[in-house]
């Protein structure tokens, strides 16, 4: 048993040791080796590409730009830092540890360990998020889509059309011949028509309705993004200034020289309003609490962090021009450049303790409480996101039933309620996708809000997890307020006139089952008195 609990303790030393060699017998501290931007949980879950439009761009930027049309800003615009580096980079290097502080080594390696957990639940939140936002992921089905009801309706709809309209003009028949409805067959054979009219437009162009919810989204978002420009928080929020667009620059910028954040903002150009906020999450749930673990404080004003902090992000990280510029993450030369760049010109700074590795316990509360943060502040926006796109996705399920709907919606009678149906779920899944985007937006503000005063990193997080709190309290009360938006009372209401008709419920009841079954109540409800007579008589 003893053996086991120091197998289990000891393993972050060991895992982490494969990796990196130590200098000298009692230096154990490892040499530093770059993390590798895309690889890990970056490559594991992969934000949407950003040349496919980006909805929560500001207005400059082209927001709710078509199919047809090149949008250009999420590739133009700057990088933010979360684009540049994504997790990686962000881990605490230990120097100069000797044999004497086996305890810190093993502190050091579960604290990067727990961060690691909390990065990973971070990456997936925040690319929830962008892939919700966004219509990157879904573009790929969306197009396959298009195909799929094309394929259908040849292999479907066309062929049996013919057998479903005689069936129809049997129906139509029967009812206007022998029932003597001369206005009801009338309002038969006009949706018919329409119906068959409908399903062609469909079928000849399907992207003109699997791109609706992406207007939807687009213009909800746009909405909130109009709402909320020049509003406090709207601007903004990073950790660390943003990255030089170029090495040279990196090499040039000076701390009195580096650039201030300089995102677009709601409603704004420059940078898009979706890598905005997920930059500011980003910041807010990874850079801080390891700038915490770094420095000693995630104040991004404060002059050790401005100075020393995105060079020890530059050096900890292998970006990807570096990846194309052939350099390796092996070697001694990023382990130099730390000890040149950040240990040596902090040596006698009160921080260095802590950036030493030695106060080990600070590292691993600061940990811990980074994922408590990422498990309660990102899980509303997890929430959210996944729910908006489970509605994307459904959308794009319905239209693809679309040709047996629209088959069976031929017929006049219970094809014509089929079809309504149809529809019904259709405009309510696209009024609950407008809702939720409206949610996200608003929540996602809420957040930036929150991020962009000047509390302390722990009441920034402590607020994010008081308002989750607080939508989880009062989400009931919003839902009774908008669960007319269920598809079977407003859309119904809507859209369902035609199906409720009262000739379409006259049509129902001379359909020969109905009738049947009605004949037969009427002889049960006339016979009544007479059963009640015998059995009083034999009693």
């Amino acid at each position: 048993m003893l053996v086991f609990v120091t197998f289990f303790v000891a393993s972050p030393v060991i895992i982490g040791s494969s990796v990196a060699h130590a200098d000298g017998i009692c230096d154990m501290s490892a040499a530093l080796s770059p993390e590798v931007v895309g690889s890990g949980v970056d490559g594991l879950v992969k934000p949407p590409p950003p040349d496919v439009g980006d909805t929560g761009a500001a207005a400059g930027a082209g927001v709710g730009a078509g199919a047809g049309t090149s949008v250009k800003a999420p590739v133009t615009a700057p990088m933010t830092n979360y684009e540049t580096y994504g997790m990686s980079g962000q881990f605490w290097h230990t120097y100069e540890l000797g044999c004497s502080d086996v305890a810190a080594v093993i502190g050091n390696a579960w604290a990067n360990a727990i961060f690691s957990w909390a990065k990973a639940v971070d990456r997936l939140t925040i690319t929830t998020y962008e892939a919700a936002a966004t219509e990157g992921p879904l573009l790929p089905i969306k197009n396959v889509v298009d195909d799929i009801v094309t394929n259908l309706a040849d292999a479907m709809y066309w062929p049996f059309l013919r057998p479903i309209v005689i069936i129809a003009a049997i129906w139509l028949a029967w009812y206007g011949l022998l029932r003597k409805r001369a206005t009801t067959t009338a309002e038969a054979v006009i949706w018919m028509v329409v119906a068959v009219t409908v399903a062609t437009w469909f079928f000849s162009r399907p992207q003109d309705l699997t791109g609706v919810g992406k207007t939807i989204t687009d213009k909800t978002t746009e909405i909130v993004n109009s709402a909320f420009a020049g509003l406090p928080g709207a601007g903004g929020a990073s950790c660390l200034p943003p990255p030089a667009t170029t090495p040279a620059a990196a090499d040039a910028a000076t701390p009195a020289a580096a650039p201030s954040v300089n995102a677009g903002g709601y409603g704004q150009p420059g940078t898009p309003g979706v890598a905005q906020n997920a930059d500011a999450l980003w910041s807010t749930l990874v850079c801080k609490p390891w700038l915490m673990g770094m420095f000693g404080t995630a104040d991004a004003t404060s002059p050790i962090v401005t100075q020393y902090g995105d060079k020890a992000l530059q050096l900890q990280a292998l970006t990807r021009a570096e990846q194309a510029a052939q350099q390796s993450p092996g070697g001694d030369a990023h382990q130099r450049a730390w000890e040149e760049q950040i240990a040596e010109p902090l040596r006698t700074s009160p921080s260095f303790y802590l950036l030493q590795g030695k106060d080990w316990t600070s590292r691993l509360g600061v940990a811990i409480g980074a994922f408590i943060a990422a498990m309660v502040a990102g899980l509303l926006i997890f929430l959210v996101a996944v729910s908006l796109l489970v509605l994307k996705i459904g959308f794009l399920l319905l239209l693809i039933m679309g040709p047996i709907f629209l088959l069976i919606g031929v017929h006049p009678g219970t094809g014509r309620i089929i079809a309504m149906r149809w529809v019904e779920m259709l405009v309510g899944t696209l009024l609950r996708q407008a809702v939720l985007a409206l949610v996200l937006g608003v929540l996602v503000y809420g957040y930036a809000l929150i991020i962009s005063t000047p509390l302390p990193w722990g009441m920034q997080i402590m607020f994010m997890a008081l308002l989750t709190l607080a939508v989880f309290f009062y989400r009931r009360p919003f839902q009774h307020l908008f669960s007319s938006l269920s598809g079977s009372t407003f859309t119904t209401r809507v859209l369902g006139d035609a199906a409720t008709a009262p000739t379409l419920q006259r049509a129902a009841n001379a359909l020969p089952p109905v009738a049947a079954a009605r004949v037969g109540r009427w002889g049960l409800r006339k016979a009544e008195p007479m059963v009640n007579a015998a059995i009083a008589g034999s009693t």
